[in-house]
């Protein structure tokens, strides 16, 4: 699996089987995935390709006639790193994840939908570089550049389709020409 496909695939199973909670007696975080094993091998492959992209530990313990599997991840950069990866890709939990962020005083990555179209089209016109303007709106480059191109290729999309029922119009009247000569 490539990174982003991972993240939206770690992110639903984080939602579904992990947690996130404040450690006591301490000023952090620890995250954490468990599931019970049915299949050793491919369970214990996820959590091995889980702590190479995020570091953190596995360790197995036994519940009852079960086996569980349990990752965890507590360092401050870690946890940071891992909320970023998966934040996008979250539902459920979105909220849950801000408030772990705005605790370690850092701001929640945004969707491109909410950049400041008219700041960023000013400072365009201005002559500044899509990753100039990144930086001063302290957003992702690809972000400003969708935003900024959004309305252009839905201009474009709509003149594409006018053309086509420009072009229906004119076959109706061409058919419905012959059929009267004849």
């Amino acid at each position: 699996m490539e990174d982003q496909s991972f993240n939206s695939w770690i992110a639903g199973f984080w939602e579904g089987e992990g947690s996130i909670h404040r450690k006591k007696a301490r000023y952090s975080y620890c995250v954490s995935i468990g599931q019970s094993l049915k299949d050793d091998r491919l369970i214990e492959q996820c959590f091995k390709r889980i702590k190479k992209n995020f570091k953190g530990n596995y360790y197995f313990y036994f519940e009852r006639d079960k086996t569980i599997i349990k990752w965890q991840l507590t360092k401050r950069e870690d946890v940071i790193n891992f909320i970023k990866a998966i934040y996008p890709y979250c539902h459920l939990r979105k909220k849950q994840l801000e408030n772990v962020l705005n605790d370690y005083k850092i701001h929640p990555i945004k969707s491109y939908q909410d950049i400041d179209i008219e700041n960023a089209e000013r400072l365009r016109q201005g002559g500044k570089t899509y990753r100039e303007i990144a930086i001063i709106l302290e957003e992702r480059v690809t972000a400003v550049w969708r935003r900024l191109n959004e309305t252009k290729y839905k201009t474009q999309k709509d003149k594409y389709y006018k053309e086509i029922d420009r072009e229906r119009k004119k076959k109706k009247y061409y058919n419905l020409k012959k059929e009267l000569k004849k």
